[in-house]
C-alpha cells in the first residue's frame, strides 16, 4: 500500500472531488484512469464513470487466474 495515494493527495488538499476506475490493462498489468473535477462537481464525474462503463466491457472482464 505503500505510495498509493500519492496521486489523490494534491485534489483531497484542494478539496476536489475525484473518482478512479479501472481501464484496462497493458502487458498482462492493470491500468486505471483518474479524474478530477471543479468544487461540487461529483455529478459529472460520476456520469464520466458511468458513460466509460456503458461504452466498454472492461467492467465485464476477469484476470487469467494463473
Amino acid at each position: 500500500m505503500y505510495k498509493q495515494d500519492i496521486f489523490t493527495i494534491p485534489a483531497n488538499l484542494a478539496g476536489l472531488p475525484g473518482i478512479s476506475f479501472p481501464c484496462g490493462e497493458h502487458q498482462g498489468l492493470p491500468l486505471g484512469v483518474q479524474l478530477v473535477a471543479n468544487n461540487l462537481n461529483e455529478s459529472k464525474l460520476l456520469r464520466m464513470a458511468h458513460y466509460f462503463q456503458l461504452n466498454t466491457d472492461w467492467h465485464e472482464a476477469w484476470p487469467e487466474i494463473k
